[in-house]
């Protein structure tokens, strides 16, 4: 897996990247869906999981076409680039059997369930474009594409399951702080030299935003609390577990970096 090879690196950073983006997306979900938290405690959950997973792993069959890009094209136009990958040529030839493979999976997935997949696989490509053009951009001019390129990716996870248009407009309204949170700590990075260490200033964006938001869902339904609480809980407790680590010399990991990075 690209992301794994050129991003991750290690398994404690991809149990940290499952862990603040699948596992999130899982829970919002499906007690937006089931609307019953003692469900999460079922057989059901676990095939969900699975599911939710098998779509998690689909997307970034794509979306790492906008990895292949970055590194090999628009990386090489920055000042100081990050070169993770030299063997461009390859994943040229790599980039077409990653498209067939999709669009023939999207295809048969859609015979196995009993939904479509038109805005799965519609919001995959748009969040693939949108990191194309990000790439494309310049260095200083990357903030407002990065924020809608993170959205999106986190709206194509949602979408395979979340068909109710209201539902899904108000899990966009949930995902608004951590789109916000990884767009700020992307900016930190790029423009004030901030390493890419989790920190306080991660937890105060979440608390902050989501505790905005939080006020608008109680009013549509309180309900929606639930679902925002199940989306941050497993997010700040990753990123609290990631500066206790840090904060040990010895054991430092560095987080996973968001996309486009």
């Amino acid at each position: 897996m690209y992301t794994y090879e050129t991003r991750l690196g290690s398994f404690l950073r991809l149990v940290q990247l499952l862990g603040g983006e699948l596992l999130p997306t899982t829970l919002m979900a499906w007690i937006l869906i089931q609307r019953d938290v003692a469900k999460v405690i079922s057989t059901n959950f676990l095939v969900f999981v699975t599911c939710q997973s098998i779509f998690y792993f689909l997307f970034f069959t794509i979306y790492e076409l906008g990895y292949f890009f970055n590194d090999c094209v628009a990386a090489r136009k920055e000042i100081k680039p990050t070169i993770r990958f030299k063997n461009c040529e390859e994943l040229k030839h790599a980039s077409y059997p990653r498209i067939v493979i999709f669009f023939l999976a999207c295809y048969f997935l859609s015979i196995l369930f009993p939904f479509s997949l038109a805005y799965f696989t519609f919001y995959c490509c748009l969040a693939l474009v949108l990191s194309l053009l990000h790439s494309n951009e310049k260095v200083e001019d990357r903030g407002l594409t990065y924020f809608w390129t993170e959205a999106f990716r986190l709206i194509a996870i949602l979408s395979p399951f979340i068909k109710d248009t209201f539902l899904m407009i108000t899990s966009v309204f949930i995902i608004i702080p951590e789109v916000l949170r990884r767009t700020l700590r992307y900016l930190r990075f790029k423009h004030l030299g901030c390493d890419r260490k989790f920190g306080s200033f991660d937890l105060k964006v979440i608390l902050l935003s989501a505790s905005v938001i939080g006020v608008f869902l109680y009013q549509l339904d309180p309900f929606y609390l639930l679902s925002l609480v199940f989306f941050y809980a497993p997010i700040m407790a990753g990123i609290a577990l990631s500066m206790k680590i840090s904060s040990n010399p010895s054991s430092v990991v560095n987080p996973p970096m968001d996309s486009s990075s």
